[in-house]
């Protein structure tokens, strides 16, 4: 059985990293859909994305989002991230 930290961990050594963390940002900042945009600012929190790439759009996010969600969960992912 895989887990979701198996799974990120392998996807992060596979060299593919930064791109991960740029589609999510992406959408995170552009999705018309609340619903990806909260997964987005979930999984940055998870797959431990830097503050320099991650942290500018989850504070957006978390700050002026439309949707409440997508502030909390941006927010909690804010604190997820390395400092």
């Amino acid at each position: 059985i895989y887990t979701i930290g198996y799974t990120r961990s392998r996807a992060l050594k596979s060299g593919s990293a930064d791109d991960i963390v740029r589609a999510l940002v992406t959408r995170v900042e552009s999705d018309g859909s609340p619903l990806v945009r909260r997964r987005a600012a979930w999984a940055l929190g998870e797959v431990g994305a830097s503050q320099a790439a991650a942290g500018p759009a989850l504070r957006r996010a978390a700050s002026s989002d439309e949707d409440p969600l997508v502030r909390s969960l941006a927010a909690a992912a804010l604190a997820r991230l390395p400092r």
